[in-house]
C-alpha cells in the first residue's frame, strides 16, 4: 500500500495553488483584450453594427424594377374545377340549368333508418335543414 505522508499533502496543495493562479491570470489576460479598459458607453457602442454591416431599407421601387421569375413550363394546365367535383354536392357555380337560368339551391338528404317492427325497418330520407332545426 501507498503511504500518504505530510509532504506529499503540502506538495499537491502548493501545485494547485500554482495551477489556479496561472488559470485565474490566464483569464484576466483575456478579458482585458475584450475592451474592459473601455468606458460603459464605448462597450455598448461596440456591441452594434456599424453602419455599412447595418441592412438597408428597401421602397416598393425597388420591387418593380425586379424580373418577374419565368414561368414553368412543364407543368400540366391546371384542370377545369367543376371536373374535380363529384357527386353527390357539386357546387353551384358548376350547375347549369337547360334555359341558362340560375340553379335552386342543391337540398342535402340525410337517409335515416328506422325500426318498425321486430324484422322490419324503414329507410327516410330527411332535408339536412329539417334535422339541424330539431
Amino acid at each position: 500500500m501507498i503511504a500518504i505522508t505530510k509532504s506529499m499533502v503540502v506538495l499537491s496543495a502548493l501545485t494547485s495553488a500554482g495551477l489556479i493562479a496561472a488559470v485565474d491570470n490566464m483569464g484576466a489576460a483575456t478579458h482585458t483584450d475584450l475592451g474592459s479598459d473601455l468606458s460603459a458607453n464605448g462597450q455598448v457602442t461596440q456591441r452594434f453594427p456599424l453602419p455599412n454591416e447595418m441592412f438597408v431599407p428597401a421602397t416598393t421601387a425597388d420591387f418593380g424594377k425586379m424580373a418577374e421569375p419565368a414561368r414553368k413550363t412543364s407543368r400540366l394546365p391546371l384542370p377545369d374545377p367543376c371536373q374535380i367535383q363529384g357527386p353527390p354536392y357539386p357546387s353551384p357555380q358548376c350547375l347549369m340549368s337547360v334555359d341558362g337560368g340560375p340553379v335552386r339551391k342543391v337540398d342535402r338528404v340525410i337517409t335515416i333508418h328506422r325500426g318498425v317492427g321486430p324484422n322490419t325497418s324503414e329507410l327516410l330520407r330527411v332535408a339536412a335543414a329539417d334535422m339541424a332545426q330539431r
